[in-house]
């Protein structure tokens, strides 16, 4: 009985020991964004947008890079923002995502945009097309909940 009950000891510990672990991990997820309009296209009539909502339980800072459409090498990476709040949703203009990034795209450059945050998010991309045609282009939402 003795034997038993240290076996049953040192298995909770183990597993107490594991949750403790696994609490502490950082869970950073991303979204590639394929469908991505450049700022430059405004002049033109289309405006681009990304809304990034925060699936998860804590704030978490939002980073941004542009992935290079003919070759899928990344490239400028910034700040969206250093916090959004948990469960909280912020829109970004194209003009916003290409300032975090300090690039100026062409209109005619196709790049995927990745998102970057360390709790589960979802991305949606929006484009408004001239003469006022709001389309959701994308709803990707990214992983399984790590919470």
């Amino acid at each position: 009985m003795k034997n038993l009950l240290s076996a049953f000891v040192s298995v909770v510990a183990v597993i107490v020991v594991v949750s403790l672990l696994s609490a502490n991990i950082a869970y950073a997820d991303n979204v590639d964004i394929r469908t991505y309009v450049p700022a430059a296209t405004a002049s033109y009539g289309y405006v681009s947008y990304l809304r990034v909502i925060n699936k998860g339980g804590s704030a978490t800072p939002v980073t941004v890079t542009v992935i290079d459409g003919p070759s899928g090498l990344a490239g400028a990476t910034g700040t969206l923002t250093a916090s959004l709040p948990a469960l909280a949703a912020m829109t970004f203009t194209a003009q916003q995502v290409e300032a975090a990034l300090g690039v100026t795209l062409a209109a005619t450059d196709r790049p995927r945009i990745r998102i970057i945050a360390n709790t589960p998010i979802e991305v949606q991309s929006f484009l408004l097309q001239p003469g006022g045609v709001f389309n959701s282009l994308l709803k990707f939402s990214i992983a399984a909940e790590k919470q």
